[in-house]
């Protein structure tokens, strides 16, 4: 039985719902190259940050505050060993409490023990405190939630986040909001908590320049045409586009700072009456000064994560991440939203995975080695892993070991984080551009594996033609034996032409001889219509049977 024709056989759900694209993003984030890019990524930022505050540890309350600096001078491996958020004010037995391990908590899921206390000015580097500033989601899911203490509040990029879409979205951008806050009345932070969370803020450009950039050429071509690139050559990629990708989120920076200059002049003026006086006349012009800062700054504050996809999937520039960054989120801010909400809720299901396998290792392996050390001496041990202990000796050193080791199973489950975070902005930004400017998801730059040969210089011979060089002609392919025979027929021929050439005599007879060839040449048809005849008498014996046969009896 036949099929009808036209029948549906398969269904392309892709094409058919484009946003099933970030489904694919968990596959990917999970991947051994993306985890330890985005493991590179998290370290590199708090190393920097640690150098930074101790830079600026000389500093005073009033120009950088304290927790400002014990938020950016805690040690890499003991922040991600921590990896969690402090929780005061939670009640014991709730999930916020201390010891209960859930995602959103600073203490020590495994340990149940809370944080050392916060170290003096000048004292060796300890584990953050645990009576920190709350961070935004402390803030919202206690009930005292204010927008100015929280884009006030300092990063903890090596804390455990609730989401890896709106956390790493959030600390990424830590200093830059920082300087903005006005928690505490307008330009609450002084020259030098400027400079320094300027110096902080260029540090985590630079590093995820290179470092986002690289996750998000593996991620676009992934996700586009489905292709695989070695991490060599993201790398790579990422290297020699670092000044695009440094370039992109800076550039309206450099737009606020410039607007910013006839502001700067007006305060000048508004220091004395008749300056207050004349500002307040051009004061239309401040405020449309204003409304061109907050342009910029609102499409940066949410379309800043697009930019990076926009040079790794169009082998772009800055000028041109910048353009489709902003159009993007003008254009299309329901859909935007739209597909973050719906990689939020993918991100969260898959980081409740990936930070249970993490926090398990962990649990298991102290456990069961608790069973021979004895209940005591393990507790013992997680105190002065956890801080609330010295050590010194070979104890000391043994607890080290064990903070670091336990800090890099911490470490690359933080990886999984950022690596969503960036692989779920390229998904966006391909959707994104599928439906503003209507190009294929599969169309994404895609360099040569091999860049083909150029064609050789032309130079020209002795009659002034151009030709190829000889040296760099390709070499000939080896000749087959039958060819090589007949190669060798033309010796003969030549020889021929050689003895036609040294006896003349023999040209003289030729006439001779030709004169005699038309002779054969009569008694060739002689023979030759034979085959016809035999033809004839064939069709005469057809067409007579009885005369055929008495001439075969004859």
């Amino acid at each position: 039985m036949t099929e009808p024709q036209g029948a549906l056989r398969t269904i392309a759900w892709r094409e058919v719902f484009p946003w099933l694209l970030l489904a694919d993003v968990f596959r990917l984030a999970k991947s051994l190259k993306m985890l330890l890019l985005g493991s590179l990524g998290v370290f590199l930022t708090s190393a920097g940050w640690w150098v930074l505050a101790w830079l600026f540890s000389g500093a005073s309350e009033e120009e950088i505050p304290r927790s400002w600096l014990l938020a950016y001078r805690s040690c890499p491996w003991t922040e991600t060993a921590w990896a969690q958020q402090a929780q005061p004010g939670a009640e014991s037995g709730s999930p916020l409490a201390p010891g209960n391990g859930a995602p959103g908590s600073r203490t020590d899921a495994s340990r149940g023990m809370q944080g050392p206390p916060a170290p003096e000015r000048g004292a060796p580097l300890a584990p953050p405190q645990i009576d920190l500033e709350l961070s935004t989601w402390d803030t919202l899911l206690l009930g005292e939630f204010s927008l100015a203490a929280a884009a006030a509040a300092p990063p903890r990029i090596g804390a455990y986040p609730i989401t890896p879409t709106v956390d790493p979205w959030f600390n990424l951008m830590g200093p830059f909001r920082q300087m903005l806050a006005a928690s505490g009345g307008y330009r609450s932070v002084t020259w030098v908590g400027f400079a320094f969370l300027l110096c902080c803020g260029l540090w985590v450009v630079s590093v995820w320049a290179w470092v986002g950039g690289a996750m998000t050429r593996l991620a676009t071509v992934y996700l586009g045409p489905r292709e695989k690139v070695q991490l060599r050559a993201a790398l790579r990629f990422a290297g020699r586009k670092w000044w695009s990708y440094l370039g992109a989120p800076l550039l309206p920076l450099v737009g606020v700072l410039l607007a910013s200059v006839p502001l700067l002049l007006a305060g000048l003026l508004m220091r004395s009456s008749l300056g207050l006086l004349l500002a307040a006349l051009a004061w239309p012009v401040a405020l449309l000064l204003g409304l061109f800062i907050a342009v910029l700054l609102l499409a940066l504050l949410f379309g800043w994560p697009l930019m990076w996809p926009t040079i790794s999937a169009e082998n772009g520039d800055s000028f041109e991440a910048l353009n489709r960054c902003y159009g993007y989120v003008y254009h299309r801010p329901l859909a935007y939203l739209g597909y973050a909400l719906v990689a939020t809720l993918l991100g969260t299901l898959g980081w409740a995975v990936v930070w249970g396998v993490a926090e398990g290792v962990v649990y298991l392996s102290n456990w069961c080695a608790s069973w021979a050390t004895g209940g005591q001496r393990m507790d013992d041990i997680q105190a002065a892993v956890a801080g609330t202990q010295s050590w010194g000796g070979a104890a000391g050193v043994g607890v080290w070991l064990l903070r670091v080791w336990e800090g890099l199973v911490r470490l690359v489950a933080l990886g999984f984080v950022y690596s969503f975070f960036w692989s779920s902005a390229s998904g966006i930004y391909l959707l994104l551009r599928l439906r503003v400017d209507g190009t294929e998801l599969d169309a994404v730059f895609v360099e040569e594996s091999q860049p083909p040969k150029p064609l050789p210089p032309l130079v020209p011979d002795q009659a002034g033609v151009p030709t190829v060089p000889d040296e760099t002609r390709p070499a000939p392919a080896p000749a087959q034996e039958a060819p090589a025979a007949a190669q060798q027929t033309p010796e003969p021929v030549q020889q021929a032409s050689t003895s036609v050439q040294q006896t003349p005599t023999s040209e003289q007879q030729t006439p001779t001889s030709v004169e005699q060839m038309p002779m054969s040449e009569q008694q060739t048809p002689t023979s030759e219509p034979q085959p016809p005849a035999a033809a004839q008498q064939a069709e005469a014996a057809a067409a007579d049977p009885v005369r055929g046969s008495a001439q075969d009896v004859e």
